[in-house]
């Protein structure tokens, strides 16, 4: 055993981490989870990737996508130098995707015309499944940018109700207009 693994091994043995098991790869990741986050996290990773082993990569590896900022820079400097000395470091887990939702209609689009302060609205509505429709309602200011946005799942009979009152203000603002 070399000076470097057997100070490896005495690090993590003060630990409380079985140095043999998890060299062999016998040591789950959820075991060394509170070390590899907790106040000791940079001296812990350090010593897993001393200890120069298959088992100690497949650790490292499995531990990265539950770390953070500076451990997670410390577990990519312990796989580094695993690399540097010829350890094949197993691939990363597939991430699993977020399923994605597909639009069940077309989206509608709607846009005032801007008001003597430089406001104007913007719409957009998709149909759902349930019969009901999502809007996505902003404000906008020409020299402001974006003011305000929400979103709203609206029913079949607000939305139609919505749609009248948004004729009936663009039949009166015709009307103005044309005074």
């Amino acid at each position: 055993m070399s000076d470097r693994r057997a100070a490896a091994a005495a690090t993590l043995a003060a630990l409380g981490i079985d140095a043999e098991a998890l060299a062999e790869g016998r040591l789950a990741a959820d075991a060394l989870l509170p070390h590899a986050t907790g106040d000791d996290a940079g001296r812990v990773l350090a010593a897993i990737g001393e200890l120069g082993t298959a088992g100690a990569a497949a650790a490292l590896v499995a531990l990265e996508p539950r770390v953070a900022g500076g451990t997670r820079r410390e577990l990519r400097r312990a796989l580094y130098r695993l690399r540097q000395r010829g350890v094949a470091i197993p691939a990363a887990p597939a991430a699993e995707e977020a399923p994605r939702v597909q639009p069940e209609g077309d989206v509608e689009a709607f846009v005032s015309a801007h008001d003597a302060a430089g406001d104007r609205l913007l719409w957009l509505v998709r149909r759902q499944s349930g019969g009901g429709s999502l809007v996505v309602a902003a404000q906008a200011n020409e020299p402001g940018g974006l003011r305000d946005v929400q979103v709203v799942d609206m029913t079949r009979k607000q939305m139609a109700s919505f749609r009248k009152s948004v004729r009936s203000l663009a039949k009166r603002f015709k009307a103005t207009i044309s005074k």
